[in-house]
C-alpha cells in the first residue's frame, strides 16, 4: 500500500482492508467481525441533508400499500424507473438511519431517526410502517423494500414513465 492512491488512506483503514484480504478463511475475520474494527467506531456518521431525510422520513411516513398487488407494482416500478441519483440519496438516508450497519433497518433505528428529525413520535406509526414496508415478514426492513417506500411518487408515476412501465 505504497502507492499514491494510498497516501489519503488512515492506518486503521490500511489494516482493516489488510485484513479483509486475508487468503487463509481460518485467519481472516468475519464480516461481522470486520464491521467491529475500531476504523468504523472511529469514522464519523455521514452528514446527510436534512431536507433529504425529512422528505425520505416523510414518504415512508406516508407509504400506503394496501394490496399486494400495488406492492408489487410500485416495486416493478422502482427497480425499473427509478433514477441512478435517487437511488443514491436514498442509500444515503439508509445507511445514516443503519446505525448497526447491517444493511437492514430493525424497528429500534427507525424509531430513533424518526424522533430524531421528527420529535415525538408514535410507536403506532412505525407499527404501520413496518405492516406495510416489511413485505418478507422479515422483522426488518431492507433497502429494496425502504427504496420502494421512500421514492419520491410523484416523480416516478409521471405519464412518460408510466407509459413505459406499461
Amino acid at each position: 500500500m505504497k502507492d499514491k492512491i494510498w497516501k489519503d488512506i488512515s492506518n486503521e483503514a490500511k489494516t482493516l482492508i489488510k485484513s479483509m484480504l486475508t487468503f487463509e478463511p481460518g485467519t481472516r475475520p468475519s464480516a461481522r467481525d470486520s464491521l467491529q474494527h475500531k476504523w468504523f467506531e472511529n469514522a464519523p456518521d455521514e452528514v446527510i441533508n436534512a431536507d433529504l431525510m425529512k422528505e425520505s422520513l416523510g414518504n415512508l411516513l406516508s407509504f400506503n400499500a394496501v394490496q399486494k398487488m400495488q406492492q408489487a407494482t410500485m416495486s416493478m416500478m422502482v427497480q425499473n424507473l427509478i433514477a441512478k441519483e435517487e437511488i443514491n440519496k436514498l442509500q444515503q438516508v439508509f445507511q445514516v438511519l443503519d446505525k448497526n450497519k447491517d444493511g437492514k433497518l430493525q424497528y429500534e433505528e427507525l424509531l430513533a431517526g424518526c424522533e430524531e428529525h421528527y420529535g415525538e413520535f408514535a410507536k403506532e406509526e412505525v407499527d404501520r410502517i413496518f405492516r406495510l414496508v416489511d413485505v418478507d415478514n422479515s422483522g426488518e426492513i431492507d433497502f429494496s423494500e425502504f427504496v420502494t417506500a421512500t421514492v419520491n411518487r410523484k416523480d416516478l408515476l409521471q405519464e412518460q414513465k408510466l407509459k413505459h412501465a406499461f
